[in-house]
């Protein structure tokens, strides 16, 4: 059941990275960490968890669903760490930055 939902997760990473950066690539089969944020939800904002996964890029795609709402930029993770909104997210950032997680 565990694996299963590892796999599950897994792909939907790969999903995400197409429809909200428009990059395909080979994706880890387990999660390097995760994050909490505020996610909204209409008018209201809930608690909840961002589950990671490493993605080795291997295309960048021309055109991907949310091309007209987000923009493809790439940072090293030092520097992606300071624009980075979330408190959690921002540690993430800098704990790879500092060698502490390993991408694969």
């Amino acid at each position: 059941m565990a694996c299963m939902t590892r796999q599950i997760r897994s792909r939907r990473s790969s999903q995400e990275a197409r429809e909200e950066a428009g990059i395909d690539g080979e994706v880890g089969e387990l999660a390097i960490g995760s994050y909490l944020y505020l996610r909204r939800d209409g008018q209201e904002t809930k608690p909840a968890q961002a589950v990671i996964f490493s993605l080795k890029v291997d295309r960048e795609l021309d055109n991907w669903n949310e091309k007209d709402q987000r923009r493809r930029k790439w940072f090293k993770a030092e520097k992606a760490a300071e624009k980075v909104f979330e408190p959690d997210q921002r540690r993430f950032l800098g704990n790879v930055a500092a060698g502490r997680i390993f991408l694969g």
